[in-house]
């Protein structure tokens, strides 16, 4: 079984704009947030991995398979963002036909049962969600999904599709995608995946709702820090970093500071990841992510993205800085 992870959006909108920072690489905790994706996939025994790449792509190559040598990965770099199905559609020389296969979206990390799973049928995570005017949402009859909506503005139920699916086989489903594609057949400019199986599901090809227990969405910077806050309060067995330099300061968890990270003279936490090779000097942060190699010194952050290779001194008090920012107060 092989598995598709889309990782070709460029960022994440924050309250004032899209920052440019690869939500795969963010850190979350002890690892980053790919890992989470590709440590299930493992498990599942899944060896052979196409992922979809775009903004920064090379950086994504070098770490994936530095991090794991003993995946088979295939990396396909989507040149315009035309949508998801268009992104799919570029793995399919990768597909054997029939062969089942897994779709998960890079920005969606789940908490699933795959014990649920039965591999002779087709499944969709769903998740009930308040506000389904701003998901994909599928309508059920009789155990089965009937039909999908994207984004409606009156949406006919509130189960959300929450970016994983199943295909015991996957024959149907790339004919029908190819003629998505063939036939420009798109949707607010852009082919949706949603069309492709309204079209499979008129073909009688269904699939099953397979219900997720924790949806983590980082489409934005709230939903970012609420995933950091999970990861670091309920998976506190991983959050041990005894090797990490730390001198005279103070550790308020949950709080995961990388092994290769230094902190002097400061006071940490709660709710703050710490990325390799950071060193923080002088300051007091709490709530908030310190991507990799990033440097502070003197300041007093909550709820706070630091992108990757940033400096930041002075006493700013809440701020997302993109990656390589140098910040002076």
């Amino acid at each position: 079984m092989k598995a598709i992870i889309p990782l070709a959006g460029t960022g994440f909108k924050s309250k004032y704009k899209t920052v440019h920072q690869l939500k795969s690489l963010i850190p979350l905790a002890h690892q980053e947030s790919i890992c989470y994706i590709i440590d299930q996939l493992e498990i599942q025994n899944v060896r052979e991995i196409i992922i979809i790449v775009g903004f920064y792509g090379e950086r994504v190559i070098e770490f994936l398979t530095q991090k794991y040598p003993e995946i088979v990965f295939h990396f396909v770099f989507q040149k315009f963002r035309e949508g998801l199905a268009h992104a799919i559609y570029l793995c399919r020389e990768y597909i054997e036909e029939e062969e089942p296969l897994i779709i998960q979206l890079g920005d969606s990390l789940l908490e699933l049962d795959y014990s649920k799973i039965d591999t002779n049928q087709n499944y969709i995570g769903v998740k009930t969600v308040n506000n389904p005017s701003n998901f994909g949402i599928v309508k059920i009859e009789n155990g089965i999904i009937v039909d999908f909506e994207e984004k409606p503005k009156h949406p006919t139920s509130n189960l959300a599709m929450a970016g994983f699916y199943y295909l015991s086989k996957t024959t149907l489903f790339f004919e029908v995608l190819t003629q998505l594609i063939k036939g420009d057949i798109k949707t607010d400019n852009e082919f949706q995946l949603t069309e492709v199986l309204n079209l499979l599901a008129e073909k009688e090809f269904y699939f099953e709702p397979l219900m997720i227990s924790e949806w983590f969405n980082l489409g934005d910077f709230e939903k970012l820090m609420r995933t950091n806050e999970y990861f670091l309060k309920n998976r506190s067995h991983e959050n041990n970093s005894p090797q990490a330099d730390i001198v005279n300061s103070i550790i308020i968890p949950p709080v995961y500071i990388h092994s290769n990270a230094k902190v002097m003279n400061s006071i940490i936490g709660p709710y703050v990841t710490i990325g390799q090779n950071c060193v923080i000097e002088n300051s007091q942060i709490k709530h908030g992510i310190v991507c990799q190699n990033a440097q502070l010194n003197g300041v007093m952050l909550s709820k706070h993205l630091i992108g990757a290779n940033s400096i930041v001194k002075g006493n700013p008090i809440s701020m997302n800085l993109e990656e390589n920012a140098e910040l002076y107060l």
